[in-house]
């Protein structure tokens, strides 16, 4: 691409050594990056976090509901079959209710922490982002933990 006179001009005086150089600071630009690709580390353990949580719950209720259709087989008449089912759908429905709130509280904890850094200073009479609550010493958390 041919550049005009004028282009070669303001080149010069914004600070190009020669008329074909690039503007672009390439080193510059990369260290500036660190912090960026940092974020996008912890974002993307969170949500790995995230998944193996979810293959987790997944893997309990397969168990239960397995439970569960043994149980109602070797039921012994028609309506002992039918309370089984209906108790085992009113745990499924809570232990679904239960996941939904801590799979959104992960996911934001997730979201927000990817996002959070400490070269970005937090704006006045904003809200801070979730934070990560320490697991029980000794046990396991019931929820994954979340770097920060």
């Amino acid at each position: 691409m041919t550049r005009t006179k004028a282009e070669l001009d303001r080149l010069r005086r914004a600070g190009a050594e020669k008329p074909g150089s690039s503007q672009f600071d390439l080193p510059g630009f990369a260290a500036g990056m660190g912090p960026f690709l940092d974020a996008g580390s912890k974002f993307m353990d969170n949500w790995r976090a995230l998944g193996q949580h979810m293959v987790e719950f997944g893997e309990t209720q397969l168990t239960r509901n397995l439970e569960a259709a043994r149980k109602v087989a070797s039921a012994s008449n028609f309506d002992e079959a039918i309370e089984i089912q209906a108790a085992h759908a009113r745990g499924v429905w809570e232990d679904c209710i239960a996941e939904c709130g801590r799979l959104a509280d992960l996911g934001t904890r997730a979201w927000f922490s990817g996002f959070a850094s400490e070269a970005i200073p937090a704006k006045p009479g904003r809200r801070a982002p979730p934070q990560a609550e320490p697991a029980a010493a000794g046990g396991r958390s019931a929820e994954p933990a979340v770097t920060k």
